[in-house]
C-alpha cells in the first residue's frame, strides 16, 4: 500500500508539471489513496495523527534542528495553503503582467537566453496591441531591437526556473497556451506555500508554534497571498518572500550568529529589488532599523545587497540598457504626483483596493503592537514593522496608478503583508490561548476570505469598479435587482 500511495503521488505530480490539466486534479490524483486509506483503516489514521502530534510538539522545544522547522513549516501550513489554493472552481485570477515569467523562464532552459520571441505568436488575443502597421505584440512584452523580452522586471523567472525544468523532463508542451498558463498557476501555487511556509518560520521567533501557524492561516485565507502571489507569477511574491527572509535571517538568533546570514540578507534584497524596484523604500527601513541596533551589520547589510543586486543589474543593462531595466519606464518624473490624502485613503481604506477592506485581521495590529515583549536583541521591530507598511503606502499614492491597473484587491500593496503578519502575532498568540480567542480567530478567518474568495464564484454581486475610474474604488459592491 505505501509503494502504491508512492505512485499515485507520482502520477499526480506528473499531471501538476505536465501541465494538460488544471493544478487540482493532479493534487487530487496525489492524494487520492492516502484519503482512501484514512476512511477505511481507522488504525492507520490514528498512527498517522500521533506521528504528526510528536512531530507538532517537538515545535516548542527551543533545540529543535532548523530543518524540522522548515519541514514543519511545509506540513502544516504549505501543504493545507497548497490544497486551498486550488479550491477554487474557476481557472485563476491572471494577467499579462506576469504572462512572460513562464516563457522567460522556458526560454533559458531550452535555448540559454531570455527572448521571448517564439511565444508571441500564443500569447492571448486580449494581451495584443499594435505595435506598427503589420506588427502586434502583448502589451507586457519589448522589443528592444535583438528581440522580444519582457517589460517588466524578471525576478520571479529565478523561482519558475525548478518548475520549467521539471515540465520540461515530463515532456510538457511549452508551445502550448493553456499550458503556459497551468504552469504559471502550478508555479504560484507552489511559490505562496512555500512563503507561507517560510512566515510560519519567522513567526516562530515571535510567537509560540501555535500563535504561528494561526496567524499564517489567516494570511492564507485572507490577504493577496492567495489572490496575487498563488494566482500567477506576480513580481509581488519576491518582495514578500525575499523580506520574510531577510527578517527571519535577522529575528532568529542563531542565524544572526552565522556569518553566512547577512550575505544571504543581501542576496534576498538584490532579489527583491530585482522583482520590483519600489521594495527599496522597505529595504531602507529595513536598513536604517539594523543601523541604529548594530552599525557595522548595517554596513555589511548594504554591501551584501550591492552584490546582490549587482547580476541583475548587469543583466538590465545588456539587454534593457538601465540598471533598473524594464522598471526605467515606470520610475519617470511625470508618472509621480505629490502626496495627497486622496491617494493615500484610497491606497489603505477605499472598498475596492484598500489594504485593510481586503487584509480584515490587520484590524488586530493595535493590540498585537500594544502586546509585544520588548527583545533586546530586535528591540524596535514592531516600528520596523509598521513604519515598512506606511513606506510601502505613500510610495504608492504618490504613483499615478496607485489603484494597480485592472486587478482584484489591493495588489499594489502585497509586498507589504509580511510585515503585517508580524505586528498581528502577539495578538494572536494571546488569542489561541483561549477557547472565545480562537473563535474570534476563526470569525475572523472566515470573513477575512470573502473579499478574496468573491472573484472565483459566480454571485449576484455586481463590481463598480473600474480602472478608468479611480473614484469608483470607493464605490461599495452591489446586489444585482
Amino acid at each position: 500500500m505505501f509503494w502504491l500511495s508512492i505512485l499515485f503521488g507520482i502520477a499526480g505530480l506528473y499531471l501538476c508539471f505536465d501541465g494538460r490539466t488544471q493544478p487540482r486534479i493532479g493534487l487530487l490524483v496525489a492524494v487520492a489513496l492516502p484519503l482512501i486509506r484514512a476512511a477505511v483503516d481507522g488504525a492507520w489514521k490514528r498512527r498517522q495523527f500521533e506521528h504528526a502530534g510528536r512531530f507538532w510538539q517537538a515545535q516548542n522545544d527551543p533545540q529543535t534542528h532548523e530543518w524540522k522547522r522548515w519541514y514543519a513549516g511545509l506540513l502544516f501550513v504549505g501543504l493545507p495553503a497548497l490544497f486551498f489554493f486550488a479550491v477554487p472552481p474557476n481557472y485563476h485570477i491572471d494577467s499579462g503582467d506576469s504572462w512572460p515569467v513562464i516563457p522567460t523562464a522556458s526560454s533559458l532552459v531550452h535555448e540559454g537566453n531570455f527572448e521571448i520571441g517564439e511565444y508571441v505568436p500564443i500569447a492571448p488575443a486580449g494581451y495584443l496591441e499594435q505595435r506598427g502597421p503589420d506588427i502586434q505584440l502583448p502589451y507586457c512584452t519589448w522589443d528592444t531591437g535583438h528581440g522580444i523580452y519582457s517589460v517588466y522586471p524578471v525576478g520571479m523567472v529565478a523561482p519558475a526556473l525548478p518548475v520549467v525544468a521539471v515540465s520540461t523532463l515530463v515532456g510538457a508542451d511549452f508551445q502550448r497556451a493553456k499550458v503556459l498558463s497551468r504552469l504559471d498557476r502550478w508555479a504560484a501555487m507552489l511559490f505562496a506555500a512555500i512563503t507561507l511556509a517560510a512566515f510560519y518560520r519567522l513567526a516562530q521567533t515571535v510567537a509560540s508554534p501555535r500563535g504561528a501557524w494561526a496567524a499564517s492561516m489567516l494570511l492564507t485565507v485572507g490577504s493577496t497571498v492567495f489572490t496575487v502571489v498563488a494566482q500567477s507569477m506576480w513580481q509581488h511574491g519576491g518582495v514578500v518572500l525575499g523580506g520574510i527572509l531577510i527578517l527571519l535571517f535577522e529575528f532568529d538568533p542563531r542565524w544572526r550568529a552565522n556569518r553566512a546570514s547577512t550575505l544571504l540578507q543581501g542576496l534576498a534584497a538584490g532579489w527583491m529589488l530585482a522583482c520590483r524596484t519600489n521594495s527599496g523604500a522597505l529595504l531602507a527601513v529595513i536598513g536604517v532599523w539594523i543601523l541604529v541596533r548594530d552599525p557595522l551589520r548595517a554596513l555589511k547589510f548594504g554591501a551584501a545587497a550591492l552584490v546582490g543586486v549587482a547580476p541583475w543589474v548587469a543583466f538590465y543593462l545588456s539587454v534593457y540598457g538601465s540598471p533598473l531595466g524594464p522598471s526605467a519606464a515606470q520610475t519617470v518624473g511625470k508618472l509621480w504626483v505629490p502626496l495627497q490624502w486622496g491617494n493615500w485613503s484610497g491606497v489603505m481604506f477605499s472598498p475596492g483596493r484598500g489594504f485593510l477592506s481586503f487584509q480584515i485581521w490587520a484590524i488586530l495590529i493595535p493590540v498585537g503592537m500594544w502586546l509585544a515583549r520588548p527583545d533586546r536583541s530586535v528591540r524596535g521591530w514592531t516600528w520596523m514593522a509598521l513604519a515598512a507598511i506606511l513606506a510601502q503606502s505613500v510610495v504608492l499614492a504618490c504613483w499615478w496608478n496607485w489603484w494597480g491597473g485592472t486587478c482584484w484587491g489591493s495588489r499594489l500593496m502585497t509586498d507589504a503583508i509580511p510585515y503585517a503578519g508580524l505586528l498581528i502575532l502577539p495578538a494572536v498568540d494571546a488569542m489561541v490561548k483561549s477557547r472565545k480567542g480562537r473563535c474570534a480567530l476563526v470569525a475572523i478567518a472566515i470573513l477575512g476570505s470573502l473579499p478574496h474568495l468573491r472573484p472565483f464564484w459566480s454571485v449576484p454581486l455586481t463590481q463598480p469598479w473600474t480602472d478608468k475610474d479611480p473614484n469608483s474604488f470607493w464605490l461599495l459592491p452591489r446586489w444585482k435587482g
